[in-house]
C-alpha cells in the first residue's frame, strides 16, 4: 500500500489492524509522512465540517482544529494554519461545485460531522497532545513498550499520551518513562504493568507487576498521588521512592520524603520515611518496616562508631567486679553476665565492660515493644570458652605425650564411639587448633590431641616434642556463650511446659566478641530456641566455636501427656552486622522459625572440622522456615556450601549477597517448599502430604526468590554457582554467577525423589553467567514419569565465555548451545563471548556493555557491582588478634585472592594432604606421609620429595597425585607457581662415575602443564628447564639463576596474544623476574579430566631431588606485579 493509499484509508476510517500498526510505525519513523498525514487530516476535517454546516460557529472550528493539530504546531503556527485552511477551503469549494451537485437535503448534514469526528479521534489516538497538569505522556527508553487499550495494543516508540483506563506494559529488559505535566516522573523497569486510573482530584495508578522508581512533585492539598498494588496502597504527596511488586510481595524503598503504605484491606499502615523500606504480602502480620541500606553502601560486619549512651544503662558488669556489688555503676559492677540477666527488667540495658568473661548468660524474659531488654558490650568485651592450662603431665614412653584430666562438658557427647565431628572438645596451642584423632595410637609429634572417655583423660602431642606447659595451650571448658529462650545445651523438650516457662521477647544483644565455645552437634555459641520473638543480634564477632556460630531453632513435638502437638517456633529474629568465622561446622544454622532477617554479616572460613557436604557445614543452612530474608551478607572461602536452604522454606528472599570461594555450591535451594507436614494427635512423628501431578499444578505455595547476588569462584567440580534442586516456585533473577568450577545456574533434580512435591515452576531470568565450567543445566519434563516436573523456565539470560563446545547440561548430558536453545526457541537466552564487565578479575563488575545487558533485562542498579574496595570494617579499636585486625583493615584481605583454584601449602599437615588426593612412595600408593619428611620451607613446613642417603642410596622418594582442578590448564589463561629447593645437580649413585649428573627431574606433571629439569654431561652440566603450558613449550637455562640449597620461586603464566586470534603466549618467571622472551603458539584444545602429579612423574624419570613448597594454580594470567608479589612471599 502506498503512502497516499494509507493516508486515504486513515481519513476514511478503513484501516485494518495491520494497516493501523504500519501507519503508527510510519508516523514515528518518517517525519515528512507524519506532517503530510496531519495536514491532510486538518483539511479533511475542516472541509467536512464546512460542508456539513456552512455557518459552523468559531468555537466548534477551534475545538476541531485543536483535536487535529499537534501541540507544537498549535502553539507556534495556529494563525498560519487557519489562513492555510481558509485557502484550501476556497479551492475545495470551487472544486466541489464542479464535481458534485448536492441534493436539496444534503447527506453531509449528518455524515460529514461523524466522519470529521472519526478522523479527529484517529489522529488523537496516534498523536501526543499538549496535555494539562492532570494528563501524562509516556516514552519508551529501551526494548518493547506497549499501551494496552480497549481497542488493542499500541506500540510506544516515541513520546505519546496515555489516557485514563490504559495500561503501560514493558517487556523483559525494556524501560519506559511516564511523565505528568507537573514534572512528576515514574521510571519503569522491565516486565512491568502500570495502569492509569485517575488524574483529576489526585493521581491514581495501579502497579500490577514489576518495578518502578518515582520522583513525585509536590501534589495539591487533598489530591495526593496514590499507587495501588494488590498488597497495599501508597499515598504520596511529594517524594522520591522505588516500588517493586513481584511474587506476591510489595516492597517500597523511600529515598527522601515520606510515603504512607497501607495494606490492601486497610488493617495496617506505616509511614515510610527517607532511608527506610517497607515490605508486605498484604496482611498486617506480614508488614515489615525498617532501615533501607543501598547495596553499594552496606557495611559488612560489625558497624564502626558504636556509641553507647551510658545514661540509659541500668546495670554494669566487669570481670573485675563482684556479684555482691549493686551493679549500678562502673565502680560497682557485677562480675558475671548471668547475674545481670537475672535482675534486668523490660526497658533496661546491661553494659558489659571491657575484659574476658569466663561464662556467658541465659536470658528468658520478655520485654515489650516500647521497652526492650538490651545487652551491650564495650569494645574488648569477650566471652571466652577456653582457659590456659599449665598442668599437663608427661606420659611414660618415648613419644612426647602429655595429659590432663578430661574436661567434663557434655556427658552424653563424651562417650566412646562418638564421631569426632560431634565431640565438643577443643585444644589450641598459640592460637592454632590441634587436630583431634580417634585413637591413642595416632598420637605422634604433629600437633594432635586425643580424648580417652574410659580413662577420662585428654592427651596432646606437639610437633617437635614440645612441652604444652611451655606454650600457650588453651582447652575449652564451656559449651555455650549466650542462650535466649530455651535452656542451654538442649535440642528439644518433651512437654510444652519447658518452652512456655522459658520465653524471651524484645531482647537485643550488641557487640560481644565470642571465642572457643565447645558446643556440640547442631548447637551454637549464640543459641535462640523455642518461644522467642523480636530478638536482635548485632555487631557480634563469633569465631572458633566448635559447631555453629549462631543458630535459631524451633521445637515441634507431640506431648506424651496429652497426645497433642506443640509448636514452639521463634519469630522475628534479626541477625545483622556480625562476623561468624572459622567455626567448626557453620556460621549460621537454623530450622523451625518464621520471619527471620539475616543481613550484612561476614561468614568466613567455616567448617574447619570438615563436616560432610551432605550435612551442615559452610556459611549457612536454613530449613523449615517461612518468610525469611537473607540480604547483604558476604560468605567467603567456606569449606563447604555457601548458603543452603533445605526443605519447608516458604516465602524466602535471598538478595544482594556476595558468595565466593565456597568449596562446593555457592547457593543451593533444595526441596523447597517441602510437602505439608501433618501432625496427628497421638502420633510421635508427622507425616507428609506428597502432591500428585494434578495437585502440584493446582498449588501455588510461594518459593524462594534469589536475586541480585554475586556468586563467584567455587573451588571444586561439585561447586555449581547457583543450584535449584527438587524445588518449586523458585525465582532466580538478576544474579551474576561467574568463574565457578562447576555449573553456572543449575535446575536439576528428580521429581520422583521422596519427600518432595516435585520440580516445577522454577524460573531463571535476567542472570549473567560468566566463565563457569559450564553454563547451565536443566531437567526436561519428559524425564519425569510422575508428571510433577513442569514449567521450569530459563529465559532472558546471558551466558558468556564458554569453556567447551557443549557448555550446557540437558538431563545430565552435555549439550550444545543449539540444543539448549531448541528446548524453548523464544526464550531469548543469549550465548556470547564478548567482554561485559569492567574488570571482573579485580572485583569490578561495572557494565561496559549496557546494551547487551539490557537485552536480557539485567538491572545493574539493583545490586552492588564494584567490590574492588571491599573491606571488613574493624568492629572495635581494641581487637587483640593483630592478624585479624590487619586483615579487617586491609582494602583487599588475603581471602580475596581471586581465581586461585588449587593450592598445596604442605605445612607438615599430612592429613590435609591426604584429604586432597593420593600419596605414593617409591611407586607404592596410597601410603601415609611421615611427618618427618617435612623441613622448614618458604612458608611453614615444606615437603622433602627425594634426597640421597649414604652411599648414594635414594631415600624419601614421595609423590602426590590428585584430580586436576576443573578449570585448570584447559582455557586460554592460567598460572602455575611453586617454590623449589635443590640439594645438588650431581649424584653419587652407586655404579656411576663420581660426578655423573641427575639427568631429568620432574617436580610437576599434568596433561598440559609439565615442569622438567635437565642436567646432562652433553650439556656441560648446565641446569636446563623445559616448561610446557597449553600450546607452548621451550627450554630455558637456569644455571646462573639457581643455587643448590637455596629456595627459588618458579612461575609460568599463559594467556591469549592481543590481536592474534587463536594464539597463546607463555612467560616464565624465576624469583619474580621474567626469563628470556615470551613464547607464542596456537591455543590447544581443552583436555579436562586428567590427573596432576607433584614430586615425581607417572612413568620413568627421576623425582625432584630436594624439597618443594607452596604449589599454587590460578585460572587466570597473573600480572607481572602479582607474580613479583608471589615471589616476595606476599
Amino acid at each position: 500500500m502506498s503512502d497516499e493509499e494509507l493516508i486515504q484509508a486513515c481519513l476514511q476510517d478503513e484501516l485494518t489492524p495491520v494497516q493501523a500498526d504500519a501507519l503508527a510505525r510510519k508516523m514515528e519513523d518518517d517525519p515528512a509522512f507524519r506532517e503530510r498525514l496531519l495536514g491532510a487530516a486538518q483539511v479533511e476535517g475542516l472541509l467536512r465540517a464546512h460542508y456539513a454546516h456552512e455557518d459552523l460557529d468559531a468555537a466548534m472550528e477551534r475545538r476541531t482544529l485543536g483535536a487535529l493539530a499537534s501541540p507544537e504546531q498549535e502553539r507556534r503556527t495556529e494563525q498560519a494554519v487557519l489562513e492555510r485552511i481558509q485557502g484550501v477551503r476556497r479551492q475545495a469549494r470551487a472544486q466541489a461545485r464542479r464535481r458534485f451537485r448536492p441534493p436539496a437535503v444534503s447527506p453531509w448534514r449528518w455524515a460529514l460531522p461523524l466522519a470529521a469526528a472519526a478522523a479527529a479521534l484517529l489522529v488523537w489516538r496516534l498523536w501526543p497532545d499538549r496535555g494539562t497538569a492532570d494528563e501524562a505522556s509516556v516514552a519508551a527508553l529501551r526494548g518493547t513498550v506497549e499501551l494496552l487499550t480497549g481497542s488493542g495494543n499500541l506500540p510506544v516508540r516515541s513520546e505519546r499520551s496515555i489516557r485514563i483506563g490504559q495500561t503501560l506494559r514493558t517487556g523483559a529488559g525494556a524501560a519506559a518513562r511516564l511523565r505528568f505535566a507537573d514534572r512528576t516522573e515514574l521510571a519503569l523497569g522491565g516486565d512491568t504493568r502500570l495502569a492509569l486510573l485517575q488524574t483529576s482530584g489526585g493521581k491514581l495508578l495501579r502497579l500490577e507487576h514489576g518495578r518502578l522508581k518515582a520522583r513525585v512533585a509536590a501534589q495539591p492539598v487533598g489530591a495526593p498521588l496514590v499507587l495501588r498494588t494488590q498488597q497495599a496502597d501508597l499515598t504520596v504527596v511529594g517524594t522520591e521512592f522505588a516500588l517493586r511488586v513481584e511474587d506476591g510481595t510489595c516492597r517500597l524503598e523511600v529515598v527522601e520524603g515520606t510515603v504512607r503504605l497501607a495494606t490492601a484491606r486497610g488493617d495496617a499502615s506505616v509511614d515510610v520515611r527517607g532511608g527506610e523500606y517497607a515490605e508486605t504480602r498484604g496482611t498486617p502480620d506480614e508488614l515489615v518496616h525498617g532501615k533501607w541500606i543501598r547495596p553499594q553502601d552496606a557495611v559488612v560486619g560489625p558497624m564502626p562508631d558504636r556509641r553507647i549512651d551510658e545514661t540509659s544503662v541500668a546495670w554494669f558488669v566487669s570481670p573485675e567486679g563482684s556479684d555482691r556489688n549493686d551493679g549500678r555503676s562502673r565502680r560497682t559492677p557485677f562480675a558475671t553476665l548471668q547475674k545481670a540477666a537475672d535482675v534486668v527488667q523490660p526497658g533496661e540495658t546491661v553494659l558489659a565492660l571491657r575484659g574476658v568473661y569466663p561464662e556467658g548468660f541465659w536470658i528468658r524474659k520478655e520485654g515489650r515493644p516500647d521497652a526492650w531488654i538490651a545487652f551491650l558490650a564495650e569494645a574488648g568485651a569477650e566471652i571466652r570458652g577456653s582457659e590456659v592450662r599449665r598442668d599437663f603431665v608427661r606420659e611414660p614412653g618415648e613419644r612426647p605425650v602429655y595429659s590432663i584430666p578430661r574436661p567434663e562438658l557434655l556427658p552424653h557427647w563424651q562417650q566412646p564411639g562418638i564421631d569426632l565431628r560431634n565431640r565438643p572438645e577443643q585444644v589450641l596451642v598459640n592460637g592454632t587448633f590441634l587436630q583431634q584423632v580417634p585413637d591413642r595410637a595416632m598420637l605422634k609429634p604433629r600437633n594432635v590431641f586425643y580424648v580417652d572417655d574410659r580413662e577420662k583423660k585428654l592427651y596432646v602431642c606437639l610437633r617437635d616434642g614440645r612441652d604444652p606447659n611451655r606454650e600457650t595451650t588453651e582447652v575449652t571448658l564451656r559449651t555455650h556463650a549466650i542462650s535466649i529462650g530455651g535452656p542451654p545445651n538442649t535440642n528439644w523438650w518433651p512437654e510444652p511446659e519447658t518452652g512456655e516457662k522459658n520465653r524471651a521477647a524484645y531482647v537485643r544483644v550488641d557487640g560481644f566478641r565470642i571465642r572457643h565455645i565447645g558446643n556440640f552437634s547442631r548447637h551454637a555459641a549464640i543459641q535462640i530456641r523455642g518461644l522467642c520473638h523480636d530478638v536482635l543480634i548485632e555487631n557480634c564477632d563469633v569465631q572458633q566455636a566448635n559447631y555453629f556460630g549462631i543458630s535459631i531453632h524451633g521445637v515441634t513435638r507431640c506431648s506424651a501427656k496429652t497426645g497433642q502437638w506443640f509448636h514452639h517456633r521463634p519469630r522475628r529474629v534479626t541477625i545483622r552486622h556480625c562476623i561468624f568465622s572459622n567455626n567448626g561446622a557453620q556460621g549460621i544454622g537454623g530450622s523451625g522459625f518464621d520471619d527471620g532477617v539475616i543481613e550484612y554479616n561476614l561468614l568466613d572460613g567455616n567448617n574447619y572440622k570438615g563436616v560432610s557436604i551432605w550435612n551442615e557445614g559452610g556459611a549457612m543452612k536454613l530449613s523449615d522456615c517461612s518468610r525469611f530474608v537473607v540480604r547483604g551478607n558476604v560468605a567467603r572461602r567456606n569449606e563447604n556450601r555457601g548458603f543452603w536452604f533445605d526443605g519447608a522454606m516458604t516465602g524466602g528472599l535471598v538478595e544482594n549477597n556476595l558468595v565466593y570461594g565456597s568449596l562446593v555450591a555457592g547457593i543451593l535451594n533444595e526441596a523447597t517448599p517441602a510437602p505439608e507436614r501433618i501432625h496427628e494427635a497421638g502420633q510421635e512423628s508427622y507425616r507428609e502430604k506428597i502432591l500428585t501431578a494434578a495437585e502440584a499444578r493446582a498449588t501455588n505455595r510461594p518459593g524462594t526468590r534469589i536475586r541480585n547476588n554475586v556468586i563467584l569462584a567455587t573451588r571444586t567440580p561439585l561447586g555449581d554457582g547457583l543450584t535449584v534442586s527438587h524445588s518449586s516456585e523458585t525465582l532466580v533473577e538478576n544474579n551474576i554467577v561467574a568463574f565457578n568450577q562447576g555449573g553456572g545456574i543449575v535446575f536439576a533434580g528428580s521429581a520422583t525423589r521422596q519427600g518432595t512435591n516435585g520440580f516445577h515452576n522454577n524460573r531463571a531470568r535476567a542472570n549473567i553467567c560468566l566463565a563457569n565450567a559450564w553454563h547451565a543445566a536443566v531437567t526436561r519434563d519428559e524425564d519425569d514419569p510422575t508428571g510433577r516436573c513442569f514449567g521450569n523456565r530459563m529465559r532472558d539470560n546471558l551466558f558468556l565465555q564458554a569453556k567447551s563446545e557443549r557448555p550446557f547440561r540437558i538431563g545430565g548430558a552435555p549439550a550444545t548451545p543449539e540444543a539448549f536453545a531448541a528446548l524453548e526457541p523464544d526464550a531469548n537466552n543469549r550465548v556470547e563471548n564478548q567482554r561485559i564487565f569492567k574488570d571482573p578479575e579485580r572485583w569490578d563488575f561495572t557494565l561496559v556493555d549496557e546494551e547487551l545487558a539490557g537485552k536480557i533485562g539485567f538491572d545493574p542498579e539493583a545490586l552492588r557491582l564494584d567490590w574492588s574496595g571491599f573491606r571488613i570494617e574493624p568492629d572495635t579499636p581494641g581487637r587483640e588478634d593483630e592478624a585479624a585486625a590487619e586483615a579487617a583493615a586491609s582494602p583487599r584481605p588475603a581471602a580475596l585472592d581471586f581465581g586461585e583454584v588449587f593450592r598445596l601449602p604442605f605445612d607438615g599437615d599430612v592429613d590435609a594432604l591426604g584429604s586432597r588426593g593420593e600419596i605414593e612412595a617409591r611407586g607404592i600408593h596410597p601410603v601415609a606421609f611421615d611427618a618427618g619428611l617435612f623441613v622448614e620451607g618458604r612458608k611453614g613446613k615444606a615437603l622433602v620429595v627425594a634426597r640421597e642417603g649414604k652411599e648414594g642410596e635414594r631415600i624419601d622418594a614421595h609423590g602426590f597425585h590428585c584430580a586436576e582442578p576443573a578449570d585448570f590448564a584447559h582455557g586460554p589463561t592460567g598460572t602455575v607457581s611453586l617454590w623449589l629447593l635443590a640439594d645438588d645437580w650431581r649424584t653419587r649413585t652407586t655404579g656411576l662415575p663420581e660426578n655423573d649428573y641427575r639427568r631429568t627431574m620432574w617436580p610437576f606433571e599434568s596433561r598440559s602443564v609439565n615442569v622438567r629439569f635437565h642436567c646432562r654431561p652433553e650439556n656441560g652440566g648446565r641446569l636446563l628447564l623445559d616448561l610446557d603450558t597449553p600450546g607452548c613449550g621451550g627450554r630455558e637455562d637456569l644455571t646462573d639463576l639457581v643455587t643448590p640449597g637455596q629456595w627459588f620461586n618458579l612461575t609460568a603464566t599463559w594467556g591469549p596474544v592481543p590481536g592474534q586470534a587463536g594464539k597463546i603466549r607463555r612467560t616464565v618467571y624465576v624469583d619474580g623476574k621474567p626469563l628470556g622472551t615470551p613464547r607464542s603458539s596456537n591455543a590447544p584444545k581443552p583436555a579436562p579430566g586428567q590427573r596432576i602429579r607433584i614430586g615425581r612423574p607417572a612413568n620413568g624419570g627421576q623425582p625432584w631431588f630436594g624439597a618443594m613448597d607452596e604449589f599454587r594454580v590460578w585460572n587466570r594470567s597473573l600480572s607481572a606485579g602479582e607474580i613479583a608479589a608471589v615471589a616476595a612471599g606476599k
